[in-house]
Parts: structure tokens; C-alpha cells; sequence
């Protein structure tokens, strides 16, 4: 072995003793110490980086769990606050109907009246109709008429147990009295829907000079004896004489909305005003001991 050899196998031994002696604390070593220093603190240092990047994925994994969990949560929580409002206005909604209802049926005092809910509309292959929920078990019978809060909606076409066919006046096959409100007129006429699927009704069987102008109101008349007067049939639209020119008819706007029929009233028993007038002369005179006629 060379000279050279030699030296290097005993610095080398020599290093290994002096780190020895340092690690076990019998010797003191400054320029050991900072060599060690110096060359493990850029390492630590980065171990430590490492490690504190570690954590933070860790906490934005975790933080991201989190926030899922809480916008599931809230989705929940909104989903649930919206089929509240929902709710809320659905019930105010039938709230407001149901009062339009009652408000209906303290006015008409001359009208016994049963309330119904629409079950079904344009039933089978007969367009134009709504089924309700209440029938013959309930007194119903056909050709009552039926309203809701807008006025006069149509008549009882076909009577089951616990259900009613209700034929709507848009049909062309319902048809009632009617009369323009105005005093000064009074024209009486047919009123039924027209052909062709439209809510616009017509009303016919006017004379030629029968004085109605775009604008009357139109009720039922009462004259046919299936139905009570007064009720509120709609609003003329337009005044013209028909293929002959020889009788005058109109186009009338219900009142009602029949797209949005939920709940309706079906008149049972009535006293047109004129059976009232005529109910208190009989009684009048019956009081007085005269005849009655």
C-alpha cells in the first residue's frame, strides 16, 4: 500500500473517531458542529417545508369536505324552505278562493248552494266538461246549475253516486236564458259556447232592432225554469246580425275563467226575485183574508 493510501485509511479513521467522540458527548467539536449544521439545515429546512405543504393539502382536502357537506346541507334546507312557500301559497291561493266562495254564497240568499271540488277536466271524449266530487248521494241531479264566485259556469250534464259530469256554457251544447242587465233594455236571448274550441260565447234569437251594444252585461234570465236569474253570464264583445240578417246575435267574454275552475258551487234549490215578489203578494193577501190567485 502506498504512503498515500496509508494516510487517507487513517484521516479517514481519525474523522470517524473525532465523530464518534462528538455524537457520544466526549468531545467538543465547533468546526464539526457547524459542518453538520451547514449541511443538514437546508435539508431540515425542506423536510419541513414538505411536511407543512403535507399539512395544508391535508387541511384543504378536509376544508373541501367540509363545504360540501354544508352546501349538501343547505341545498336540503333551501329545498325544504321552497316547498314551504309552495305550500304556503297554495293554501292562501285556496284560501282566497274558498272566501270568494263563502262571500258568494252569503250574497245570494235566494240560492241553495253545495260546494264541490273540480276532480277532472274534459272527461273521456266529451270536451268542455269537468268532473266534480259530489252526486246523487248528495242530492244532485242533472240540469242544475253550477257557478263559482265569477258567475255562471254551466250545468249538471250526467249524476253518479259520489261524482257530477258538468257541462260548461263554452259547450255549443249548453244553452240557458239570457238577459242584458241595462234597465232600459232587457233583451232576451240564447246564450251557448261556440265551435271550435274558443271560451267566447255567443248569444242568439235576438230581433233584428233588439237593442244590445257591445259592453252589456249578460245573466241568466231565469225564463227557461231550469235555472235561477241573475246569475253573471259575461260581457258583450260584439253586436252583428246573423247569415240572414234577419235576427241580431252577440259575442260575449264569461266571466269566468275556465282554464283555473278548482272549486265550484252547484245551485240545489233557488227563488228567482220575481217567486220572491210573488211568494209576498200571495202572503200579503192570504194576511189581508183575500183571494189568491
Amino acid at each position: 500500500m502506498s504512503k498515500k493510501s496509508v494516510l487517507a485509511v487513517i484521516a479517514v479513521a481519525i474523522a470517524f473517531l473525532l465523530l464518534a467522540l462528538a455524537v457520544q458527548g466526549r468531545a467538543r467539536l465547533p468546526w464539526l458542529d457547524r459542518a453538520i449544521v451547514a449541511i443538514a439545515a437546508p435539508v431540515n429546512e425542506k423536510l419541513v417545508a414538505i411536511s407543512n405543504n403535507a399539512d395544508s393539502v391535508r387541511n384543504f382536502f378536509a376544508a373541501l369536505t367540509t363545504m360540501q357537506e354544508e352546501n349538501k346541507k343547505l341545498k336540503a334546507e333551501v329545498e325544504t324552505l321552497r316547498y314551504a312557500n309552495i305550500q304556503m301559497a297554495e293554501i292562501w291561493a285556496e284560501n282566497q278562493r274558498l272566501s270568494n266562495l263563502l262571500q258568494y254564497k252569503n250574497d245570494a240568499k235566494n240560492q241553495k248552494l253545495q260546494t264541490a271540488k273540480v276532480i277532472g277536466k274534459n272527461i273521456g271524449d266529451i270536451k268542455d266538461t269537468v268532473l266534480i266530487n259530489i252526486g246523487s248521494n248528495a242530492g244532485i241531479r242533472d240540469n242544475m246549475a253550477v257557478v263559482n264566485a265569477s258567475g255562471f259556469v254551466g250545468i249538471v250534464d250526467e249524476t253518479y253516486p259520489d261524482a257530477s259530469r258538468v257541462l260548461l256554457i263554452t259547450s255549443p251544447r249548453c244553452k240557458a236564458g239570457g238577459i242584458v242587465l241595462r234597465a232600459n233594455s232587457r233583451v232576451v236571448g240564447v246564450v251557448n259556447g261556440m265551435a271550435g274550441g274558443d271560451t267566447i260565447l255567443q248569444m242568439s234569437n235576438m230581433a233584428r232592432d233588439a237593442d244590445i251594444v257591445e259592453g252589456d252585461i249578460i245573466l241568466t234570465s231565469g225564463f227557461g225554469g231550469n235555472h235561477p236569474s241573475g246569475l253573471v253570464i259575461g260581457t258583450v264583445s260584439e253586436v252583428s246580425l246573423n247569415v240572414g240578417g234577419l235576427l241580431k246575435q252577440a259575442k260575449i267574454v264569461p266571466t269566468v275563467d275556465f282554464g283555473r275552475l278548482e272549486e265550484v258551487m252547484v245551485v240545489t234549490d233557488y227563488q228567482n226575485p220575481s217567486d220572491l215578489i210573488k211568494s209576498d203578494k200571495d202572503t200579503n193577501k192570504q194576511q189581508s183574508g183575500g183571494p189568491v190567485k
